[in-house]
């Protein structure tokens, strides 16, 4: 699967996909200070390609949370952009591409991250306090945008592929709490094109080039 790659080669918009165009920040109307996101993020998960590219990106609501407790969790800041994925709440994210790859990374677990083409949704997009050992690359993070975190399921067909640094032969081996990756690989989700409504994988490979 991962000898056929592209590579995203923009450092900025690979830490930072408020800058990639198309994407959009919009001041809640009802709610002070709530923000959304519409745009392009990524998602660590424990689940290989092989199961994403097929199911999505799936979660199980527990129904004995009421729904202001939900929605509560979404619109604070997480504890990273795997805390509430595949759980009751949502599906969460992040804007940056190591802070989503940092947070699953534990010490000798593979996991992967997601390129995922949110532009026709709206995440409540929130800052995030890192991990001193990552804030410093990205301080921004902590006072703007960095998670965004999405009340429904994500079908298969809005996920662009899987990435991992450049350096690394594949996502299994790749190191991402190492230093920011200066470009990252990408295998296409063979489903992602299907989806007419939406950019080509190509197009959005060129946004971040």
């Amino acid at each position: 699967m991962y000898d056929k790659y592209e590579c995203l080669t923009d450092p900025l918009k690979i830490s930072d996909t408020t800058f990639v165009p198309g994407s959009m920040v919009v001041d809640s109307s009802s709610r002070s200070g709530q923000r959304y996101f519409s745009g392009y993020v990524f998602v660590g998960s424990y689940k290989s390609p092989d199961e994403i590219f097929e199911t999505g990106l799936v979660l199980t609501p527990d129904p004995s949370v009421d729904t202001e407790t939900r929605l509560g969790l979404l619109y604070g800041p997480s504890s990273g952009a795997t805390r509430f994925h595949n759980a009751s709440a949502g599906v969460s994210s992040s804007i940056c591409s190591h802070v989503a790859g940092w947070f699953f990374s534990n010490f000798g677990t593979v996991g992967y991250v997601y390129l995922v083409n949110a532009t026709c949704f709206r995440g409540y997009a929130s800052p995030n306090n890192l991990h001193p050992s990552i804030s410093h690359y990205y301080p921004n993070l902590a006072k703007d945008i960095c998670d965004v975190n999405f009340s429904h399921p994500i079908s298969s067909d809005y996920i662009v592929g899987v990435v991992w640094p450049y350096r690394f032969l594949n996502p299994e081996r790749s190191k991402w709490r190492q230093g920011p990756p200066e470009g990252l690989k990408i295998t296409i989700n063979p489903h992602y094109n299907g989806n007419k409504t939406l950019k080509t994988a190509e197009e959005v490979i060129a946004l971040f080039c």
